[in-house]
Order: C-alpha cells, then structure tokens, then sequence
C-alpha cells in the first residue's frame, strides 16, 4: 500500500514537471522564433555572418557555404575589412528597405606574404588614399602581417604560389559574393602597379557599368607563346599586369563560372584563363583597342626612369596604370609627381579664372566710362625691367647653348627637357581638339631647334620648330609630314603667399654642434681655422670641436696644436692616429665617441664660415629624416688672377688672398664636392659610416653620399654663401689609386682660375703666339 502510494506521487510529480517542460519549451519556440524573426535580416546582412557562411568555389555551386580554416583567418579579415565601413551597422535596417547605393569601383590587388609588408604599405600609403572607392588586398591563407590594420582578406585554402590562377579566381568571386551589389566597377591589380587615379575615375564615369565591360591591355600571347595559349583566333584576353575592369555584370558572369573554369585550365597564366572563361561561358571579350595599351601602361624601362628621375610626359599623361613599379621609392616619386602635376593643373584653372574675372571687370569699367567697350589688359608685370639689358634668348636642340654659363654648350637640364615635354602636350591637346570628330590627328615627331628666354613682365617664352604628322583616318586614309614653327609662353601665377611654420627658434638655436676636423701637419692653416671659431664662439657657445691628428709619431706636433688651442682659448677633444692619413678613418673614429642623438659636422681645416652657417645646419639637419650637404665657395689660385691683372710676369709667391667676396672671378661653387656634410650620428651609423679601407684623398665621401641617396633620408643640398674654401696648393700623390688621383688632378685644375682669367693669362703670357 505504502508503495503503491508513493508510486501514485511520483507520477503525479512526474506528470507536473513533464507539463512546466512542454510549456517551457513551447513558449521559449514561440520568444525564439519572434526574436529570430526580428533579428534574422540584420544578421544575414552582418558580414561576419557571410564570412562564417561563405564556402570555396571547389565545392558544388548549390553549396555556397566556406569554411574558414582558423580562428585567426576569420579575425583577421573581418577586423581589416570592417574598417572599409562598407557595412555600417547603423544602416542595417535601412539596407533592407532601400537597395544600397553603388560606390563607383572596389580594387583587389594581389600579393603574398613575402610582399605584403612593403608593397601593400607603399599602396595604402600613396594612390590607394586618393581612389574613389575602396581597395581590399588578397593573400593566401594564413597571412602574417605587422600592419594588420591594412584592409586585407587571407584567401581559404589558397596559397601564394606562382601562378596564382586560383587565387585570382578566388578573389573575383569574393568580390561578387560580398560586394557585388555594392559597386559599378571592380579591378584586379597587381602589388606593383601604380594607379592614376584621377585618370581612372573619368575614364570608368564615362562608361555604363550596366554593359559586360572586361577592359584592359589586350593580349594574345608575346612571340613565344603565340599560339600555345589554346586560344581560338576570336578569342584574347586582357594582360594582368597592368590591371583588369570589369563592370558588376561581368563580374557576376564570372563568379557564375569560376568553378567550371578552375577545373578547365588550359594554360599556366591566370589572366589567359580569365579571359578564357569570360569568353567561353559568356561570350565578353576583353577590348580590341590601340588606346589601351597607352591607357594600362606597361613598360619594363618605366622604374628605372622614374628612380633617375626622368619622368616620360608623353606616355604618364595619359595612362591610367603604371606597370610594373616594384620599388617603393619609385612608387612614391610617381605619386608625388602626379600630385604635383594635379597641383599645376589646378593652379592653372585658377589662374584662368582669375583673368576671366578680371577681364569682366575691366570691361564693366570701360562701360560705366565709355559708350564704346574696349579691351583693356590686366597688368602682369610681377618685376621690376631693367630696359638697359638686352633680353637673350637660349638657343636648344640635342644640346642647350646659352650666354650665361661658363659653358655656353652642355646638356638640357631635366627641369628644361620636363617644361618642353609639357608645354608640347598642351600644344598637341590644343590642335588635337575635336579631332576626333573630323577624323584626323596631329602626332609629334621630332624637334629641329628651340629658343627659350625669360621676360620679366609676363614669364618665360619659347619658339618651337618642330616636325608633326599629320594623320587622317576617316574617309581616305593620308599620312603627311608638317612642319610648325610655334610660340608658347608659360605665363606667372599669382604670389602664393603660405604661412610660416610654428617652429621653437631658441630650442634649434641650442643644439649643440659637434665640429669634426681631420688634421695632418697644416699648423699654419691650422692657426687661422681655430682663430675663426674663436670669433664666432664669442656669439655661439653650442659648438664643440674634435680635432683627429695624425701624429706620425711625433711628439712635438701634439704640443703645437695644444699650445695653438690654449692661446685661444678653445676647449677641444683631440684625438691622435698614426699611420698614413685616412680621412674616412679619422671622420669614422671620431664619430664614435658621439651619443646616436648628437649633430655632427664634418668640415676641413681648409674652411672659414659664420654663425650663419650653424643656424643653417641646425635647421637643414633633421634627425632620422634628413642630411645637409652644404655647397661651399672654393677659392681659386690668386696667382693667375694678380698676373692677368696687375703684373706682367709670373711671381714664385702670390699676394695673401683677403678678398673673400663672392663673384666669378674670385672662386667657385664646387657642386661636386660631398666632404662637407652635417648629420646626426644615429643617421650616419645607420648608413654605414665612413668606409675606412680607403687611404688619402678623396672617394670616402662620395661613398658615403651614395648610401646616403639608397637610403629612406633626404638629402639636402643647396649653396652656402658664408661657407668659403680658402685656396691653397693641391699636391696630389702619384701613389693613389686611379679614381682618387683624377678627382684630385680634377679639383686642382679647376681651382686654377675662372675661364675669362685664364684665358686673360694665356693673351698675357703669349703662350699659343702661333693662334693669338
């Protein structure tokens, strides 16, 4: 009975819990599924969601569902291509309501592991920062990174090996699956390609995304591969190096196909392939065009010019990409030279308006005084003319010969050759208008000689005479030659008037200066360097000065440069070397003693100067960012200048030099010259400091300058007017090596004496009496 009755009681409860369960349940289904009713969209949309969902294209095209393989996969993408806030959460819910607003172009550039930290942060930190649109780069999986922050997908189960034919699939279909209702074009780049972009936004506003747009540089296979590619004679494809477009809709047709196409390679190129798949499943073609091989440039000539520092006018001016730009200097002194030419470019529709402008308002003038409008011109004079100095002009074909240089004939300058290639581009632009619609064009063909000259009053101008051909290709087709003969004249801009940097004066002004002085023997000249500092020491405490001696062994030279110090009262380090003199070794040595934070100034005993010139180092030298290589004044051989002038015989000993003023007569600029340099010690150790192998004069400095140049810091190079090399007699020992002993036979030759004095000498003397 007692068992039974508990039985009875357990039922019961066991009945009772069963029906709190079923209402539980039944009322947790009813809140779940309102809530997931609410919530569903929202999450479908979430990019997070579709990351988790998405599947490779290796699968069947009814199971779209990816796997990504880590957990570091998944958070990698997701936090790089949120912050491209293409899927602002926000804007979830209107998303559903309102189809979103197409940007005009998504870039995906390839890359690998062993480029990404490099080229990638050169891209995202040049043309990727002005592109109208987003830019998102493609690796393989398992991507390891120290800029994550760059926007960047580590592709599932693809690696980064050559070719990358699944990768490049697998990128467009990325594209398509989260992004292809969010754009009207999409590229594929390389990570060596430099994109204009200014061109490519009106290039791509010019078309209709909503055709099957597959644009590029048509190929077909070079020399080699001609007809190995399995390409029908209907069928071509658009090059990847340069770059490929093509409009949302034949990225869908694309992603449709990409799985079919993947299993049918026929080829090792994947630009080959995908231009084999677009043609095959639906029927696009990339385009038969001259033009697009201007318009995606590639060239292999291309790098090395720009890191020259030539930049070609012709082919630049109208290309969209660039290709193939590897080095990350190059890639940036291309994107520096467009945005000074956008600069320009802008400036000059300023200008424009400006004398449109004042154009109306001299005419309003004219009408308010006058029944009669008449024309009236807008003063351009910006200086002041001296009419008592012939305006010359500059004569220039292969070479340029002018009045105003010591060398009446020499190379064109880049500044020259870049002014000439753009003033012809704007010339052909202006006879080229509306050329199209009369079926003809002008193209360029060579220059026969120009002029150039500077007017004061409105700017520079110059005379062409140059050879075009004339082309016509509507109706019957004619080729002929023409001669032109043009004036162009690139008139001033207003001033530009910028305001001053906030810089702390006083702190610069107390830097300390480190001198640095190589010695060996050169006590007299020594006197005079130490008894020039000491003047300027009276102004400027915030100078040290290191003297390096080479001794030879003696003793007594030790005592005279310490007794030289005492009697002017100049604290000094004076470090001592024996052996041959060195003067890389001595810089070298004496830089060690120096903390990484120290302003060192290498100078010779050779040199006078003023606080002038350590206000210019403290502000031309910057740590870790820039180096100043002053261009001193050298002195020439007073000698030859006191017979040309004052006597008629050649004197054994020349009067003292005290005229240190600055003419043609006196010196000269010795541009060449790199010995003189001002950096701070953590820059010099990361270029590799002075080479000391090398043993007398000269070549240590040109070394260091060219590691300088390779390395991330600019060199700053300008005359110093307060910077003079005083003469004094050049000796060089017949036992250096070649290169050293030209650059001294060179120094010594040129510091003779100013050609108007030598050739005084020669009249003079009657040293050639058989020509004179």
């Amino acid at each position: 009975m007692f068992c039974y009755k508990n039985s009875m009681l357990w039922n019961k409860f066991f009945l009772k819990q069963s029906v709190h369960g079923f209402i539980g349940i039944w009322i947790g289904f009813i809140l779940a599924s309102y809530f997931r009713s609410l919530s569903y969209e929202n999450f479908r949309n979430d990019i997070l969601y579709r990351l988790c969902s998405y599947r490779s294209i290796n699968f069947l095209p009814d199971n779209r569902q990816i796997s990504i393989d880590t957990r570091t996969d998944l958070a990698q993408t997701f936090e790089s291509i949120r912050k491209l806030k293409i899927y602002p959460r926000a804007n979830l819910s209107n998303e559903r309501e309102n189809k979103p607003r197409r940007k005009l172009l998504l870039v995906g550039v390839m890359t690998a592991q062993t480029y990404f930290d490099y080229r990638a942060k050169t891209i995202n930190e040049t043309w990727a920062k002005d592109l109208d649109g987003d830019l998102i780069f493609f690796t393989g999986s398992n991507l390891k990174t120290n800029y994550s922050d760059i926007p960047h997908v580590s592709l599932p189960k693809v690696d980064d090996s050559y070719p990358p034919q699944k990768k490049s699939f697998s990128m467009f279909k990325f594209m398509h699956d989260f992004f292809g209702d969010r754009y009207h074009y999409f590229m594929r780049a390389d990570d060596d390609v430099f994109v204009n972009v200014e061109r490519l936004k009106s290039f791509l506003q010019s078309l209709n995304s909503s055709n099957s747009l597959y644009i590029g540089q048509t190929g077909v296979g070079n020399n080699e591969e001609f007809g190995h590619l399995n390409l029908e004679s209907n069928e071509n494809f658009c090059m990847g190096g340069p770059g490929v477009i093509v409009s949302y809709w034949t990225l869908a047709k694309l992603a449709q196909n990409a799985d079919k196409c993947l299993k049918n390679l026929l080829s090792t190129h994947e630009d080959v392939e995908i231009g084999r798949c677009l043609h095959k499943h639906s029927g696009i073609s990339c385009t038969w065009s001259y033009d697009m091989q201007n318009l995606f440039y590639n060239n292999n000539t291309i790098q090395q010019l720009i890191i020259d520092g030539y930049f070609p006018e012709k082919e630049l001016s109208n290309a969209i990409t660039i290709h193939p730009i590897k080095n990350d200097i190059a890639m940036r002194s291309l994107y520096h030279h467009y945005q000074t030419v956008n600069y320009q470019n802008l400036n000059f529709r300023i200008t424009k308006y400006r004398r449109i402008l004042k154009r109306i308002q001299n005419e309003d003038e004219n009408d308010l005084d006058d029944d009669i409008i008449t024309q009236t011109s807008f003063d351009q004079t910006y200086f002041e003319v001296d009419d008592s100095k012939p305006i010359v002009n500059d004569f220039f074909q292969q070479k340029f010969y002018t009045s105003t240089s010591l060398n009446p004939r020499k190379n064109l300058d880049t500044d020259l050759i870049q002014s000439h290639n753009r003033n012809l581009q704007t010339i052909l632009r202006g006879i080229n208008r509306n050329s199209h619609r009369k079926g003809t064009i002008f193209d360029y063909n060579s220059l026969h000689y120009g002029y150039v000259r500077f007017l004061p009053s409105f700017g520079i101008q110059y005379v062409y005479d140059f050879l075009l051909i004339f082309r016509k290709f509507k109706g019957k087709r004619l080729t002929i030659p023409i001669r032109k003969h043009l004036l162009a004249l690139q008139t001033f801009s207003e001033i530009l008037i910028l305001p001053a940097c906030a810089t702390n004066n006083q702190a610069i002004d107390r830097t300390m200066v480190n001198i640095i002085v190589p010695l060996y023997e050169r006590t007299e000249t020594f006197k005079r360097f130490v008894n020039n500092l000491a003047s300027i020491q009276r102004d400027d405490n915030h100078i040290t000065l290191t003297i390096v001696l080479f001794t030879l062994n003696r003793t007594d030279i030790v005592d005279e440069i310490q007794e030289i110090l005492r009697n002017h009262s100049i604290k000094a380090n004076v470090l001592r070397l024996n052996g041959s003199f060195s003067r890389g070794a001595a810089l070298q040595k004496s830089s060690v003693i120096f903390n990484d934070e120290d302003l060192l100034f290498f100078l010779d005993v050779d040199m006078i100067f003023n606080s002038n010139v350590l206000h210019r180092i403290r502000r031309n030298t910057l740590l870790n960012s820039q180096v100043y290589y002053p261009i001193v004044f050298s002195q020439y051989n007073n000698c030859f200048y006191h017979i040309s002038e004052v006597s008629d015989r050649f004197e054994p000993k020349c009067p003292h030099q005290s005229n240190f003023e600055i003419n043609d007569d006196n010196g000269y600029w010795r541009q060449f010259g790199y010995g003189i340099v001002a950096i701070y010690k953590y820059d010099l150790v990361a270029a590799g400091g002075y080479t000391t192998t090398i043993k007398g004069w000269g070549i240590e400095d040109v070394d260091l300058y060219d590691r300088l140049v390779r390395s991330n810091l600019t060199i700053f190079r300008s005359v110093d007017p307060d910077l003079i090399h005083v003469y004094h007699e050049i000796n060089c020992d017949p036992n250096l090596s070649l290169p050293q002993f030209e650059m001294c036979l060179g120094t010594k030759f040129f510091s003779l004496g100013s050609a108007r004095t030598i050739a005084k000498f020669i009249l003079k003397q009657k040293i050639f009496p058989e020509i004179l």
